[in-house]
């Protein structure tokens, strides 16, 4: 039972190691480029940007630019949502990524699936809008684009990108540290006094008494002490346009969720 346990996952690793490799394969003729852009957010000269930017990212795989307008949505949908129907739409399960505009939540989104998607994963995705987003917030949506594709392309070619939210996650967790550290120390410096019942007699003085508590002398307790002050109270001490020619509606299947994103 044991054996055929042990084979049983070893052909299921296999499995998984074989998809994983497949994903890893650059796919052997370059991708096309499609750009929608239906809030009217690009000039000429901003398409023509994006269009020169991505040559050398087609080489992986699709590439694909949206905009949303979503202003008679009563209901729209999430940016998530939105943007894994586009790609499967246009890309199927292809290799491929798409940027997302979304005026209607405000929302810069990669989405991403195959070779590309073994590079740029959900992480990576939200690593390189969090790096751009202040482009979209400042108006500048081509350049924007522009910019979050080629920090895709970086990724994918082994190129480092800033990661903007690892330096302020460090920064809080110093912070976080510093702040428990000294609170630990307050703590010690406030720690309450105790007395022995056997020395209380040396410990009274001026306002102080003992607490409510029955005190035998053979119970050699410690006990907390009180100060009453002058006032009587009582506390404890201390305190659609197209590039390129006709392009298909991807392979079919189904595309998964690969995508990250930041508001803006």
């Amino acid at each position: 039972m044991k054996r055929k346990l042990l084979l049983l996952l070893i052909a299921v690793a296999l499995m998984l190691c074989v998809c994983a490799c497949g994903s890893a394969v650059p796919p052997e003729t370059s991708g096309r480029f499609r750009l929608q852009d239906d809030a009217k957010l690009f000039t000429e000269e901003g398409r023509e940007r994006i269009r020169n930017s991505v040559e050398k990212l087609c080489k992986y795989g699709h590439v694909g630019v949206v905009t949303r307008d979503g202003k008679y949505e009563l209901f729209g949908e999430t940016t998530a949502k939105f943007a894994q129907k586009i790609y499967g739409q246009w890309f199927g399960t292809e290799s491929g990524v798409l940027f997302v505009i979304d005026m209607k939540n405000r929302m810069i989104y990669i989405e991403t699936d195959g070779y590309i998607g073994s590079s740029i994963t959900r992480g990576k995705a939200r690593t390189i809008t969090d790096n751009t987003y202040g482009l979209a917030t400042a108006g500048n949506y081509a350049a924007c684009t522009v910019a979050s594709l080629m920090q895709v392309l970086d990724v994918i070619e082994g190129r480092k990108i800033s990661n903007k939210l690892s330096r302020i996650t460090n920064a809080f967790i110093a912070v976080f540290v510093g702040l428990i550290a000294n609170a630990f120390v307050l703590v010690k410096i406030l720690q309450k006094p105790v007395v022995n019942v056997e020395n209380a007699e040396y410990a009274v003085s001026g306002d102080t008494v003992f607490s409510d508590y029955s005190i035998k002398e053979k119970d050699k307790k410690v006990i907390r002490i009180y100060h009453t002050d002058s006032y009587g109270s009582r506390g404890f001490f201390g305190g659609g346009d197209f590039d390129g020619g006709d392009f298909g509606g991807g392979s079919g299947g189904s595309h998964g969720s690969h995508g990250g994103g930041h508001g803006f």
